[in-house]
């Protein structure tokens, strides 16, 4: 067991960590105000790691509780396009930096199709970043054209074709030329062409 001094010094420099260099920056009054909280969540005792961090994150509007999210309304709706910016524990990994449509919102997360998965997937609303609305219309007409090659048995070429294509968000001539060359191989007819 670590003696009660050292792991004091271990939590002040979490504390100065998560108040100094986590784009979280704290007055030194306000510092004091939330270690006190955090003693005062821990009963009077040593504050652990987790009540540190909450007590920061409640001090500035992040959390209302302990672990409990704020309910503020999302800010994006159905429809909208957006990015995947996910953690590297996330399920949602391995479409990092590809772009996704919302298609339903909910209190704390949103439901978004990835033309290439083939599903749906639930995203926290930190996981997402809003696309540029000038992209929207184009990255909308290609989801559809991937949508309809990603139901078929690709060949894997194709299918890293279709996945760079939903990792960009605004396509050149080559990569639509690409993409109608594919549409023809495989017999489908497009209507946008």
């Amino acid at each position: 067991m670590l003696c009660p001094i050292y792991s004091q010094l271990t939590l002040r420099e979490l504390f100065y960590h998560l108040t100094h260099f986590s784009n979280i920056l704290l007055e030194p009054d306000e510092q004091r105000q939330v270690w006190d909280e955090a003693i005062k969540a821990a009963g009077g005792r040593i504050p652990s790691g987790r009540l540190v961090k909450d007590a920061v994150l409640r001090h500035i509007g992040i959390v209302d509780g302990p672990n409990q999210k704020n309910a503020s309304p999302p800010e994006l709706a159905p429809g909208d396009v957006v990015e995947i910016k996910a953690l590297k524990r996330s399920p949602l990994h391995p479409f990092n930096g590809m772009w996704a449509i919302i298609e339903h919102v909910g209190s704390f997360s949103y439901t978004v199709r990835i033309s290439i998965a083939r599903d749906t997937q639930q995203c926290k609303p930190e996981e997402l970043t809003l696309i540029d609305e000038e992209y929207t219309a184009d990255i909308k007409a290609v989801a559809q054209r991937i949508k309809r090659l990603a139901e078929l048995d690709l060949e894997p070429v194709d299918f890293w074709i279709l996945e760079g294509l939903q990792r960009s968000t605004c396509f050149t001539p080559r990569q639509l030329l690409y993409l109608e060359r594919m549409e023809a191989d495989y017999g489908i007819a497009t209507d946008d062409n």
